[in-house]
This record gives structure tokens, C-alpha cells and sequence, in this order.
């Protein structure tokens, strides 16, 4: 069941231009027919722990239903884990070509406070 307070769902349809762009010219990992999803919960009052604690069981269910019907890829935007190799995960092949770009444009991290790339 669906937790008291705001769920959203969000889903793309991935097709047309997007997933006409050849693979090795793009780090954004999309294949035609795939369904980007993004699961959402809030509740408006943190003293209620019983809320909080539904509204994230029914996303991690929610989420973990769906991936057994999905990719393994994440787009960046919707990451939710900061394990050390979610971001390289994202971009799959590509991040080292993308390694290389942050080490010639910011090789000392500056530009940190993301979903960072390490140089």
C-alpha cells in the first residue's frame, strides 16, 4: 500500500533522437524501450517516525519490485546511494573517458560537491 502524505512516481519511456545518439558519443547510458524510473515519498512531519519509516520501506519495495523488471543502469540525476562506486556504475565504460576529462579540466576536484567524477 501507498504511505500517508506525497508519492510520486516518475517514468520515461526512453526512445526516439535520445537513443539514436551512437553509444561511444554520450556517457548517458539509455537503450530504446527501457523505462527510466524515479520513486518518491515525503511526509510533512519528521515527529511522526512511523511515516518516515513507511514512506521509505514503500520506496526501497517499490524500487526493488522494478528492478526486477529493468536495467541495472541508474541515471545520475535520480541516484539515491552515495556508495563509492555508484557514479562509476552510472556511467558504466564510459567513466574513464570521463576520468580523464575531469583530471585535464579540474585536476584538483574543485568541482567536488556533486555526484563527482574523481579525477
Amino acid at each position: 500500500p501507498t504511505p500517508a502524505g506525497c508519492t510520486i512516481w516518475l517514468l520515461h519511456y526512453m526512445h526516439g533522437p535520445l537513443c539514436r545518439v551512437p553509444f561511444a558519443e554520450t556517457p548517458l547510458i539509455r537503450e530504446a524501450g527501457h523505462i527510466l524510473f524515479n520513486v518518491v515519498a515525503s511526509w510533512a512531519n519528521d515527529s511522526e517516525q512511523h511515516h518516515v519509516s513507511d514512506a521509505q520501506s514503500w520506496v526501497h519495495a517499490t524500487a526493488a519490485a522494478l528492478n526486477t523488471v529493468g536495467s541495472r543502469g541508474v541515471y545520475l540525476n535520480y541516484l539515491s546511494d552515495e556508495k563509492a562506486t555508484s557514479v562509476p556504475n552510472t556511467f558504466g565504460s564510459h567513466y574513464p573517458r570521463l576520468q580523464a576529462i575531469k583530471r585535464q579540466l579540474d585536476p584538483d576536484n574543485f568541482f567536488h560537491n556533486n555526484r563527482n567524477i574523481v579525477p
